[in-house]
């Protein structure tokens, strides 16, 4: 079985759905790769800062929710020095250009448009654990940001 640099997932998606799928694709590819769903900003902001957790290889982040917005939450990330450099993958339905400025502008490393089925959901999440590599430069460049299948 292939190994992967990404071993742990944090999915933050409000939509219960939403995050059965994720589990299930990422299962599929890859039983040991390990994913934890987190409904609000608040809530993986609090796991996250809890110094007793192993931080995620990478956190995929919806834009939309009621309270704190995934813009947001982006921002609280990258302005603590223990989660400034965790990778960040914006995950969104919503690709429109003012979004994909507001997450490239914060320091997104990647924008992931949600596919429309499941199939596209694994080979989008194969594809960002295959080339996870490419997240640990400190250049973020614009003409590879939004990613989508």
């Amino acid at each position: 079985m292939k190994e992967y640099a990404i071993t742990n997932i944090v999915l933050v998606d409000e939509d219960l759905e939403e995050c059965r799928n994720f589990r299930k694709a990422v299962e599929e590819i890859d039983r040991n790769l390990k994913l934890l769903c987190f409904h609000s900003c608040e809530d993986v902001m609090e796991h996250l800062n809890d110094t007793d957790i192993q931080l995620p290889s990478i956190i995929f982040l919806e834009i939309h929710f009621p309270t704190m917005s995934g813009i947001d939450c982006l921002k609280e990330i990258r302005s603590h020095n223990t989660l400034k450099d965790l990778t960040i993958a914006i995950y969104s339905n919503s690709t429109t250009e003012s979004n994909q400025e507001l997450a490239f502008n914060n320091r997104a490393n990647i924008f992931v448009k949600k596919p429309k089925d499941f199939d596209g959901l694994k080979k989008i999440i194969k594809s960002i654990v295959d080339i996870s590599f490419q997240f640990d430069s400190a250049d973020f460049n614009k003409d590879t940001f939004l990613f989508s299948v």
